[in-house]
């Protein structure tokens, strides 16, 4: 065809199909020519796909809280067992259903219940009561060695639980370089999950929880309460600001430090916003102004009147 093409450079036919051409890519794309769509789903709820990364990522982290339970000394034969492989995709299905059903019934569940039903949960009880140490005891078993979401999520857990040096370390942890295609942070500071030493992928939980865990380090809100610098690692101590980050009530505060003490913080927001700040025992009232902005300084947080 394409020699009958160029042998009849200016005909009509010529130009009939070159249109007919250029209208398919315009429609289709050259991609539809040169790749094939690959389906990278292990199953669909709903229409809602289940991928093939999620299951990789669900089943990594029962591996690893199995071998934790069980010790190192389990035969890794054991993890490729048929039905392990089918009871994770079920959770993540069951999860789905859980989502879908929620979003028909429009469930929308409030920060009190959420912490209601946190310290009602028996595994972090002691005596019918919700215990710190118990559930400190439960997310030192977890461990130090993980990687992206599993150890954000626990860097999250730690700086709400005051320690910063452990908040810290999986924090440094997530953001090892990746080399090799090893677990890790890449030079554009994706998270990456290995499949080994010959491929790898781009997870975006771990690109979420990181710093939303360093914000947490940073600043604890609550309606009504500003908790300032509530996990600062010896790492960050020295000297640091952070600006834009947003606190419960409808406030956003910029925060500098220097040897672990708060020297400047600024609150904004509309006009007539209350809360406390707080830092070690201090604790400062405040009131936005008209022009929807206050300023603290120092450890005492004393108001900056202009």
């Amino acid at each position: 065809m394409l020699q009958a093409l160029r042998g009849k450079k200016s005909g009509f036919l010529v130009k009939v199909v070159l249109v007919l051409i250029t209208i398919g890519f315009s429609f289709w794309g050259i991609e539809s020519y040169l790749f094939t769509r690959v389906d990278t789903s292990v199953a669909s709820v709903n229409g809602t796909e289940i991928t093939q990364d999620q299951f990789r990522q669900r089943f990594e982290e029962n591996r690893q809280r199995m071998m934790q339970m069980m010790g190192n000394s389990v035969d890794a034969s054991f993890f490729e067992r048929p039905e392990l492989k089918r009871q994770v995709l079920d959770q993540l299905v069951n999860e789905q259903l859980l989502v879908d059903a929620n979003e028909k019934l429009g469930i929308r569940i409030t920060d009190d219940r959420v912490k209601r039903e946190i310290l009602s949960i028996p595994a972090f009880q002691k005596d019918g009561k919700f215990d710190v140490d118990t559930y400190k005891m439960l997310l030192t078993a977890r461990g130090m060695q993980s990687f992206g979401w599993a150890c954000a999520w626990r860097a999250l857990c730690w700086a709400r639980l005051g320690d910063a040096e452990k908040a810290y370390a999986l924090v440094a942890g997530n953001l090892r370089p990746s080399i090799h295609n090893s677990n890790g942070t890449a030079m554009n500071l994706f998270d990456i999950y290995s499949f080994g030493s010959t491929s790898s992928t781009f997870q975006i939980d771990a690109n979420f929880g990181t710093p939303a865990a360093m914000v947490e380090m940073l600043l604890y809100s609550r309606p009504g309460v500003i908790g300032l610098l509530p996990a600062l690692p010896k790492a960050w101590a020295a000297r640091g600001r952070v600006t834009g980050i947003g606190a419960r009530g409808g406030l956003t505060v910029d925060l500098a430090w220097q040897d672990g003490r708060p020297t400047e913080v600024v609150l904004h927001g509309a006009a007539g916003r209350t809360t406390t700040v707080t830092w070690g025992t201090t604790s400062r009232a405040i009131r936005l102004g008209p022009a929807g902005r206050t300023t603290l300084r120092g450890p005492h947080l004393e108001p900056v009147t202009r």
